[in-house]
């Protein structure tokens, strides 16, 4: 699993005003997560419970324009085709800068984890192993 265009540069760099509500809502960062064709199962995508206070996926396109944390999953399952990669919409919303944590599960294994700084310096957000 990737996410396309997703700097960890760029979204340590991101201002404290990204993570400013307007009318309640947040603004989602965007990226398209990519699923590898040789993927041998469902692939999981979650947020790790540290990080479910101020961040959430946002895959369902009804949701996009909610903007809130309770309009967010925790989990996305993502379910590609053998031998193909496969493309989703979504990203993250994120309510305040922050490191957010989270894990990749592959047909029920852990196959990866890792952290995102979005707003704070990336040194800081230091993924331990499970």
């Amino acid at each position: 699993m990737s996410f396309l265009a997703l700097d960890p540069v760029q979204t340590a760099a991101l201002d404290p005003s990204q993570f400013e509500s307007v009318d309640g809502r947040h603004i989602a960062h965007k990226y398209v997560t990519v699923v590898d064709g040789d993927a041998l199962g469902p692939v999981d995508l979650l947020i790790d419970p540290q990080s479910r206070s101020s961040a959430g996926l946002v895959y369902d396109p009804a949701m996009w324009a909610q903007g809130t944390l309770a309009s967010t999953d925790s989990m996305v399952r993502f379910e590609g085709c053998a031998g193909l990669d496969a493309q989703f919409n979504g990203g993250f919303l994120v309510t305040e800068p922050t490191c957010v944590y989270f894990s990749v599960i592959e047909s029920g294994y852990l196959v990866s984890f890792g952290a995102i700084p979005f707003g704070v310096p990336a040194e800081t957000c230091v993924a331990d192993e499970y």
